[in-house]
């Protein structure tokens, strides 16, 4: 009998407990609260049908606060330089890569937006709750799409109508067809076109045949940071709310955040920006937390003269190519400069 995988629910645990428990805006989730979210939800996930595993995604915590240990929960604390929302991407990223069934569960429309752009589904924390209160209830995993798409029977292939053995012949050249094939067993040559002036070039038909092709990439556009279009204030705090915590504590760090709005330049922008490379651009995942255009941002920082392709963009921020050109287009405006290829 074949193992059916369990579906991931990805949970944002800051956003469901402070919906569940009324806590106050910004307030970290301490050991008792996040204990008891989790017992809450390893009942219903022993209870669920289909069965569902849970991954509990809570923002960092101090050295000394530990994570329960429950059966079919998860609880997985965002390291110290990243948040819970980059961790939603990162497990929905391991899941869907995978080809695994996963939903994320949020009410942060960052997070979803880059969620169902790379073809995700997400369910807001409202209505992933039936009741709030000391014994709160879920929606059951069968109402999920992601259930019902793996439930449903693949479509039928339709049987092909046409004889492309006949097609191919008829409109195969006379010379192709009367070319006399390789014996079964034998190593296919490759073939190439000779110049008719081959012998008056110096080429001779065998290198002609092995020379290899060369390789013609196509023309990306070129993204660059521009600090002269960047309001002051906002890409002062941007910056420095970039640096990780052990950085924030440096003189330099310090020096910056003390600037009034009315002081800042755009040099002082880009000088804070190579501080920040300096310091923090070799941490792991340091271009790859945050919405679409924080990641974008801080791949082109760790960029030498703040400028990618679209194929290093990518690599850098971990981000699926599908729709990031385009989306990259509606959202640079006007801190990122894009430069057309040439022709």
């Amino acid at each position: 009998m074949p193992v059916i995988e369990r579906l991931t629910l990805i949970i944002d645990g800051n956003n469901l407990a402070h919906y569940l428990h009324y806590l106050p805006t910004g307030q970290v989730m301490s050991a008792d609260e996040i204990f008891r979210l989790a017992v809450h939800l390893t009942h219903y996930a022993h209870q669920a049908q289909p069965a569902i595993t849970i991954e509990l995604c809570i923002d960092p915590l101090p050295p000394d606060v530990e994570v329960p240990l429950l059966p079919w929960v998860r609880c997985l604390v965002a390291p110290a330089y990243s948040s819970a929302d980059d961790l939603l991407r990162e497990r929905f990223r391991f899941h869907q890569h995978r080809g695994a069934g996963c939903v994320v569960i949020t009410n942060d429309g960052e997070v979803r937006e880059d969620i169902e752009e790379e073809g995700g589904e997400c369910l807001l924390g409202y209505d992933f709750v039936r009741r709030s209160g000391h014994s709160p209830v879920f929606r059951q995993p069968g109402e999920f799409k992601a259930v019902s798409a793996r439930r449903a029977p693949p479509p039928a292939k339709r049987p092909s109508e046409l004889d492309w053995d006949r097609l191919l012949m008829a409109v195969m050249p006379a010379v192709e067809r009367d070319t006399p094939q390789p014996e079964e067993g034998s190593i296919p040559q490759p073939c190439a076109y000779i110049p008719d002036d081959a012998a008056d070039l110096g080429i001779s038909a065998q290198s002609a045949v092995t020379a290899p092709l060369p390789i013609i990439e196509p023309a990306q556009p070129i993204y660059r940071l521009v600090f002269e279009a960047w309001p002051p204030e906002t890409g002062l705090r941007f910056l420095l709310s970039s640096f990780c915590r052990a950085h924030q504590q440096d003189e330099d760090w310090q020096l910056y955040q003390s600037l009034a709005a009315d002081e800042i330049r755009p040099s002082d922008l880009r000088d804070l920006a190579n501080l920040l490379r300096q310091r923090c651009g070799s941490e792991p995942g340091f271009a790859q937390q945050g919405a679409l255009m924080k990641r974008v941002r801080l791949a082109l920082i760790g960029a030498e003269d703040f400028r990618l392709s679209l194929a290093g963009l990518i690599q850098k921020t971990g981000l699926n190519a599908l729709g990031l050109k385009g989306r990259i287009g509606e959202k640079a405006a006007p801190w990122v400069e894009i430069i057309p290829p040439r022709p």
